[in-house]
């Protein structure tokens, strides 16, 4: 990385940027998006194993 990605990062980590909380809701947003979507596709593959 370059050193103004690392210092933005720095900043972020120690809490002490004022974009900390909005990244970090992103952060938890994506997540969950994430999340949502590995579980959509195991449902539909289940249900379509079992409708079969």
């Amino acid at each position: 990385m370059t050193e103004p990605i690392k210092e933005e990062v720095r900043k972020t980590a120690e809490g002490k940027d004022a974009a900390t909380p909005a990244r970090l809701l992103f952060g938890v947003a994506v997540t969950v998006w994430v999340a949502a979507g590995v579980l959509t596709v195991v449902l539909l593959l289940v249900y379509w194993l079992i409708a079969r």
